[in-house]
């Protein structure tokens, strides 16, 4: 069983050092450690003297996104998204222990944060908030922006922690690990990484994922009448595309078949009787098929009792339809 002690808090950091603070506070949590995910540009200075005066023994660990200083568009927002994959999944902790602040950073951050826990799984998903109710320096209201301020409002019960439940993660991404999907570490001072993502290749994974699991749902339905349940991951165009009759189109994906798969499948089994007969009567275009041609007889078809040579074995295809592919093994 996990202790409690040993969760760790991972969160993001916008403009508002608080947050992290705030979150750490949580009273039905104690953290062994904090990871912070922040922007190239964000003040971290009064999160870390914090933590040095107030939690020392608590390891803090802040990692900047290279570049990431502002949102300006798409690209910048899934920069960050596939850099933060890769970071929750870089201390190989387990999903039991991971606890993850939604409070930091823009909106879309806070978007990412959420996406990461469900996909990643996480022991706990929270927010936290905060009451304005302590005095400025001009005497109104404000949020607590003070180490004192923090503390009176953790002791007043002005701040609330919304708790928003634990994530299982994607069976699929179980046994990730950092070695799988690495960033590139471009500059480290003062215990504080700066980081990259080299490419796209987790965010890629993910709606692989999801878009195999959305042609399973829509295929659902089939799954009985499908020759192999694989192909239930397969879009509806595609299996259209199954469905249909061979025809000159389709010369390159024949020509990509292995050439093993190719000569099974040239001639057949189908080439004589009742078998024959079911697989023309069962065809959705037997206005195209060839004229039915009596065939060389071949002792126990289609179990030999002596070896055929391929250029027989493709000519027993020709009574049902396998002679559209007649060529394919000289491409």
């Amino acid at each position: 069983m996990i202790s409690p002690k040993s969760r760790v808090l991972l969160i993001s950091l916008g403009s508002t050092w608080q947050v992290v603070p705030e979150a750490f506070l949580f009273p039905e949590m104690s953290f062994s450690s904090v990871r912070v995910i922040t922007t190239d540009s964000t003040d971290i200075s009064e999160v870390q003297r914090w933590f040095q005066q107030l939690h020392p023994e608590i390891p803090l660990s802040i990692t900047r996104v290279a570049d990431f200083v502002d949102l300006k568009n798409e690209e910048d927002h899934f920069h960050f998204e596939e850099v933060l994959y890769r970071w929750v999944i870089e201390d190989d902790c387990p999903p039991n222990r991971r606890v993850f602040c939604l409070s930091g950073g823009f909106k879309t951050m806070s978007a990412a944060v959420q996406k990461a826990a469900a996909v990643l799984g996480a022991h706990e998903v929270f927010h936290v908030l905060a009451e304005s109710k302590c005095s400025g320096a001009d005497g109104k209201p404000c949020l607590p922006n003070t180490d004192d301020h923090i503390q009176k409002a953790f002791k007043d019960g002005f701040l609330h922690w919304i708790r928003l439940g634990p994530e299982s993660g994607w069976p699929q991404l179980q046994g990730l690990t950092a070695s799988d999907y690495s960033l590139e570490v471009v500059g480290e001072q003062d215990a504080v990484c700066r980081v990259r993502a080299p490419d796209d290749a987790f965010r890629t994974l993910i709606r692989s994922i999801v878009t195999r699991s959305h042609n399973i749902a829509e295929s659902w339905g089939k799954l009985s009448d499908l020759p192999f349940p694989e192909l239930a991951t397969w879009s509806g165009p595609q299996l259209e595309w199954l469905n249909e009759a061979v025809s000159e189109n389709d010369h390159d994906w024949v020509a990509a078949l292995p050439k093993l798969e190719l000569h099974c499948h040239l001639g057949g089994f189908a080439t004589q009787g009742s078998n024959l007969e079911a697989v023309r009567k069962a065809s959705r275009n037997q206005a195209t098929l060839p004229k039915w041609e009596p065939l060389e007889s071949e002792c126990s078809w289609p179990l030999p009792s002596t070896p055929v040579g391929l250029e027989a074995y493709r000519k027993r295809g020709d009574n049902n339809g396998s002679a559209l592919l007649k060529d394919a093994d000289c491409l």
